[in-house]
């Protein structure tokens, strides 16, 4: 039992040693160049066009959606009127 103790204490130690390692790797990196700062008013005839393509592009697929879910029914009520037209002969 002392021999799986002792084991399991040095793999901790071990991994501690690997974590504290790996922070200072990253902390030894050099540092990324700061971005500029956010300019909305600069942006934004870019935002308004993203936007709008959004919407569109929401627009064109509930129609898709509707159109193809409608058309079943619309052909089967076709059917249906025409089956109703012939036996009315």
């Amino acid at each position: 039992m002392a021999n799986v103790e002792a084991r399991r204490q040095k793999e901790a130690a071990e991994e501690a040693e690997r974590r504290r390692q790996a922070k200072l790797a990253g902390k030894n990196t050099t540092p990324q160049p700061k971005r500029p700062k956010f300019d909305f008013e600069r942006e934004k005839p870019k935002v308004m066009v993203a936007v709008a393509n959004a919407i569109q592009c929401a627009n064109n697929l509930v129609n898709s959606c509707r159109v193809s879910y409608s058309a079943p029914f619309e052909v089967i009520s076709s059917l249906h009127s025409i089956s109703t037209e012939s036996t009315k002969v």
